[in-house]
C-alpha cells in the first residue's frame, strides 16, 4: 500500500509526511512501542500546503481548537511581491506558514 508507483512521484515533504503517519498509525493499531525523533528539516514547512500541514498535525494530536486556528490564521494569507515596476496585487500563499514570528 504503502510504496506504489505514485507515492515515488509525490514532492518528498509529502512523502515524508505520509510515511510518518502510517508509521505512527501502525504502531498505534498495533499496540507496538515506538520511538520517533522529530526534526525540523530545513525548508519543510516552507513547501508543504496547509491542508497536509493540518494533516500532520492532526495525526500527532494537535488539539482541534489549534488546528482551527491555524486555518483560521494562515488560510486567507496574501503576499505583495515587490517587482521592478511595483508592486504586484495580492497572491494567495498556496504553501507554507509564517515561521519565526
Amino acid at each position: 500500500r504503502l510504496l506504489t508507483p505514485d507515492f515515488f512521484r509525490w514532492p518528498p515533504p509529502s512523502a515524508v509526511l505520509y510515511m510518518d503517519t502510517l508509521v505512527c498509525e501502525d504502531s498505534s493499531r498495533h499496540q507496538l512501542p515506538l520511538l520517533r525523533v522529530p526534526a525540523d528539516f530545513e525548508k519543510f514547512f516552507n513547501t508543504l500546503q496547509l491542508p497536509l500541514i493540518d494533516a500532520m498535525q492532526q495525526g500527532r494530536g494537535f488539539p482541534d481548537a489549534v488546528r482551527r486556528l491555524h486555518q483560521a490564521l494562515f488560510a486567507p494569507a496574501r503576499v505583495c511581491l515587490d517587482t521592478r515596476v511595483g508592486l504586484t496585487s495580492p497572491l494567495p500563499v498556496t504553501r507554507g506558514l509564517p515561521q519565526g514570528a
